[in-house]
């Protein structure tokens, strides 16, 4: 052990002098301990905790939100280039998707009252189109595939999931529900290249709806359990199914939400993956509660204060983004294609940031 830390203690000082860094013995520790935290996550780049990351062009480039810019940002060369678009003043920027030809992001205020924008900007082109807006504290979420989005918003007492089509800029409502207080939650809507799936649950119910982009058709799936979140990954209609269990060591309830997959020849709904799955998810103690499939990756979120997973759909694997036996409180912000950008919250005051190419 003495000597596992004289070697990081070497490793710090190389690593300070070539950085052009200079620091006193007494602070030795503290970055011995700050590199033997880092290792503990599992990532391809580390980005400065100052740098409001707001979406991923490629593994080696995103998008961050400098002043009032969206800038194109090389990881590699840790720097700036070049200025993508202009936020508006007195807007935040609540998330930044990317296709072949352009972004898209969403713009909000709370004051002097609540605006909510979705924009485009093509990088051919120095305009910038206004695709939707809504006056709802009910943020808008968008999904893309290739170059077709969907979204979800509310306005009016009105529920509204609508595609565009990114290369012609052709908007379309696919449906459209009344606010009423038997429908709890509308999920947010996913997409592949064939179809757009969303869930309403009602008061004892869920109800899935799945769209097909070719023929406009919808089929729904009436289910008499909770089922919500549900993603499309080619064939698989996966969901999250709300479950609660009872302890009786402590004689209360709580939730034990789990994945299931939809057969479509028995029409029912199985655990997804259980026995690769449950060798990562500590049933019945934890409680999965956010769903989202990228590419050849399925990952979640969980109630455990280490609950961040990904499931790996080519070789059948789960990857944790933290290493085994260290426990914090992450998030998983977004992904695209196998590379997923997610934070790590320290204490109050510290956060890091990370992006995991997964090869």
């Amino acid at each position: 052990m003495r000597a596992k830390k004289t070697l990081l203690y070497f490793l710090v000082l190389i690593i300070c002098f070539f950085s052009g860094i200079f620091i006193f013995k007494d602070n030795i520790d503290e970055y011995i301990n700050y590199y033997k935290l880092i290792n503990k996550f599992n990532y391809t780049y580390k980005i400065d905790s100052e740098i409001d990351v707001k979406g991923i062009i490629d593994e080696n480039n995103i998008i961050i939100k400098d002043e009032e810019n969206l800038v194109k940002y090389n990881l590699k060369k840790m720097k700036k280039e070049n200025v993508l678009a202009s936020v508006q003043d007195g807007y935040n920027v609540h998330s930044v998707n990317t296709f072949d030809d352009g972004i898209i992001w969403i713009e909000t205020r709370d004051t002097p009252d609540i605006s909510n924008k979705i924009y485009i900007k093509y990088y051919d082109s120095d305009s910038i189109l206004l695709i939707d807006e809504s006056t709802n504290k009910i943020l808008p979420q968008l999904s893309v595939s290739g170059n077709e989005m969907v979204y979800y918003i509310v306005d009016d007492k009105l529920f509204s999931i609508k595609m565009v089509d990114l290369e012609s800029g052709e908007k379309n409502t696919v449906a459209s529900y009344e606010s009423s207080n038997n429908k709890r939650y509308i999920s947010q809507p996913s997409i592949n290249d064939y179809y757009i799936v969303w869930s309403c649950m009602e008061t004892e119910k869920s109800t899935i709806y799945i769209y097909d982009i070719e023929t406009n058709n919808i089929k729904v799936l009436s289910d008499d359990e909770l089922l919500y979140n549900p993603v499309l990954k080619n064939n698989n209609l996966l969901a999250i199914k709300q479950n609660i269990y009872f302890d009786e060591e402590i004689n209360d309830s709580y939730s034990s939400n789990y994945i299931v997959e939809f057969n479509s020849t028995s029409k029912t709904w199985t655990k997804f993956k259980e026995n690769t799955i449950s060798e990562y998810v500590f049933e019945p103690k934890e409680s999965i509660f956010s769903l989202a499939v990228n590419s050849e990756l399925l990952y979640w979120t969980s109630s455990l204060r280490n609950g961040n997973y990904v499931y790996n759909f080519t070789n059948d694997e789960c990857i944790p983004i933290i290493k085994e036996g260290y426990n914090t409180n992450t998030s998983i912000i977004f992904s695209k294609k196998n590379i997923i950008y997610y934070e790590v919250t320290i204490n109050e005051n510290e956060k890091l940031k990370f992006i995991y190419s997964i090869k």
